[in-house]
């Protein structure tokens, strides 16, 4: 389907990226330039620059393996550039000590099957960690997820949240407002087509006795009066016109069924 496609070139797309500018050679000290794109992404902050200058791969590592998360992300993303499962090792342990962004980044490699089966369920899950720490991308990408598995209406609910904690100026955000409105648009329109679907399921012309319900839970005809029908004509999803008399005469109204009960109202005498 058109948005699978457009779902799987989404998350892909964004997380190459991410991955790329914080690609390292893992080996001599990281470079500035690299610690100032990891402020950009929020691994570290302008703070955490000087003192991280010129600190060796090495000494990096050591501190990652003692179970500094800060330190297992920053090696999760340097480690993908040239080894996802590598990668995903440091992300793993970042995510289950509670870090946002490995929990981010195991949700998206779940959600593609980059080095792990691809899996939706545990895609969500991930995502959803992250999520609830207020992560807008995970959000996004969460809403994303639960499109894929058909849950529509948890999905535009994460839409909505990622499109008001959006912010223009953040570095990791490449997808403009434009777009996320146009994938909220489009999970929509999916929950709009499922509601038809399943009206259409259970959407049929009133028989005489479903016309009978139809009349006794209202309050202009009571049970004493026996309907007889002839004939109704739709109108739409649940709506039919039609033709009934409750003695002499032939008299017009409209029926609707409402979670599974029938309703109408009288339009002529």
């Amino acid at each position: 389907m058109k948005y699978k496609t457009l779902t799987l070139i989404c998350l892909l797309f964004i997380a190459l990226l991410l991955i790329k500018q914080t690609h390292a050679a893992l080996e001599g000290a990281i470079t500035t330039n690299e610690l100032k794109d990891l402020a950009k992404m929020g691994i570290i902050t302008a703070e955490d620059v000087k003192d991280l200058e010129n600190m060796s791969w090495q000494n990096l590592t050591e501190k990652a393996e003692k179970g500094d998360t800060k330190f297992q992300e920053i090696l999760g993303l340097a480690y993908s550039a040239k080894n996802t499962g590598q990668g995903l090792k440091w992300f793993r342990r970042a995510a289950e000590q509670g870090s946002s962004v490995g929990q981010k980044f195991m949700g998206m490699a779940y959600a593609q099957g980059e080095g792990v089966p691809q899996d939706l369920k545990l895609a969500s899950e991930w995502l959803r960690k992250s999520a609830e720490q207020g992560d807008v991308e995970s959000q996004l990408f969460l809403g994303v997820a639960l499109m894929r598995s058909n849950e529509f209406a948890q999905a535009l609910a994460w839409m909505d949240l990622a499109i008001k904690n959006w912010q223009p100026n953040k570095w990791v955000m490449l997808l403009d407002k434009k777009d996320m409105m146009q994938m909220r648009d489009k999970v929509i329109a999916l929950l709009e087509q499922e509601r038809r679907k399943a009206q259409a399921t259970d959407d049929h012309e009133p028989s005489e006795a479903e016309m009978q319900q139809a009349a006794n839970n209202s309050t202009l005809v009571g049970e004493m009066f026996q309907i007889k029908k002839h004939g109704c004509r739709k109108t739409g999803d649940f709506f039919y016109i039609c033709k009934y008399s409750v003695g002499f005469g032939i008299n017009t109204g409209e029926f609707w069924k409402n979670d599974g009960n029938w309703y109408f109202k009288i339009l002529n005498y």
